[in-house]
């Protein structure tokens, strides 16, 4: 017999595995869509799957526009010969996905984190820090596909932060 935790649990997988495959992971040009974030924190809470349900549903509807915000399909444009090619610029975003959640299906978690966070945090400042915010929600219930998702948006927004160097204005120095 499974729990209501169990439920709650299978449907909150099942509503990450729909979601960001039909809507764009931001909308009106630069906002993020925090429906998994949202998920998992109601989760967490003890959110019953009803419960789940129903906030996904009202925040697909309050929130993200069906016609404008649909997620362009993957087309397996990215690979590990040009994924550095499109970090940026914010294009590709399931092809990303995609490809991040292959790299943990065929070398594991830890091995695709090491591997390109050496590469994406550079650029961890993009979108605000929702990607990497993203990545650690995935990792708290352990969902390799918000995990990529969260990897897909460090590529898709990659910004780098960098603290210009100021010139010394003081005499004494």
């Amino acid at each position: 017999m499974t729990t209501a935790h169990q439920r709650s649990a299978n449907k909150l997988h099942e509503l990450l595995g729909q979601v960001l495959q039909r809507y764009h992971i931001e909308y009106e040009d630069h906002l993020t869509n925090h429906i998994s974030q949202g998920l998992i924190a109601l989760y967490r809470l003890g959110a019953s799957e009803e419960q789940l349900q129903k906030w996904s549903d009202g925040y697909l509807q309050n929130t993200l526009d069906p016609v404008f915000n649909r997620a362009v399909p993957s087309e397996g444009r990215i690979t590990e010969d040009n994924f550095r090619d499109y970090l940026g610029k914010k294009v590709h975003f399931l092809d990303y996905v995609d490809f991040y959640h292959n790299e943990i299906t065929k070398r594991g978690l830890s091995h695709t984190i090491t591997r390109f966070m050496e590469i994406l945090h550079r650029g961890e400042c993009g979108a605000a820090f929702h990607a990497m915010i993203q990545l650690g929600y995935g990792a708290d219930v352990m969902n390799d596909r918000v995990m990529a998702e969260g990897l897909a948006y460090l590529s898709y927004a990659y910004t780098p932060f960098f603290a210009p160097r100021m010139a010394c204005v003081c005499p004494n120095f």
